[in-house]
């Protein structure tokens, strides 16, 4: 297994790894609906490029399939931590999340925050994010309930 830098390149795929991940590893966690919505295509490629280059991103690759992705903002924001249905339960996003504090630790960045949510919200907890409110989103008409989460880093 491989974690590198992001590079454009990896746009693409790591869109369709992440609307392919939503609706089949979430599917019975949360309702059709919301699945649905936010799942729905975003086909906007440059959005996404433009995100994913400015924040630092991980991709995770296995025999060169990608895996995973996962990024952090400058501001300690962890936006997006995601696994391939194929690649769940190999630790990868536990090597991610590695990386991406680490990172945050040599740019001392001193919390590191983020927006999930139910399912997430274990993985987090053992890595010592702690619940600091609860929040909900309006996303194209479902309502999605929300664990903003932080770490207070060690370096």
């Amino acid at each position: 297994m491989e974690i590198r830098a992001y590079r454009p390149a990896d746009c693409i795929p790591i869109m369709q790894l992440f609307f392919e991940t939503v609706r089949t590893v979430d599917v019975g966690q949360y309702p059709l609906a919301q699945l649905e919505q936010w799942a729905k295509a975003d086909t906007d490629t440059h959005a996404w490029d433009k995100s994913l280059a400015g924040h630092y991103t991980v991709v995770a690759e296995e025999n060169g399939r990608l895996a995973g992705f996962g990024d952090i903002a400058s501001t300690g924001y962890f936006n997006r931590l995601f696994v391939h249905p194929d690649f769940q339960r190999w630790g990868i996003a536990s090597r991610m999340a590695d990386e991406l504090e680490k990172a945050a630790e040599q740019n001392a960045i001193g919390v590191v925050f983020t927006q999930l949510t139910g399912l997430a919200r274990p993985f987090f907890a053992k890595r010592g994010y702690h619940v600091m409110k609860t929040d909900t989103l309006q996303k194209r008409g479902q309502r999605f309930d929300l664990f903003i989460m932080r770490k207070i880093m060690a370096g």
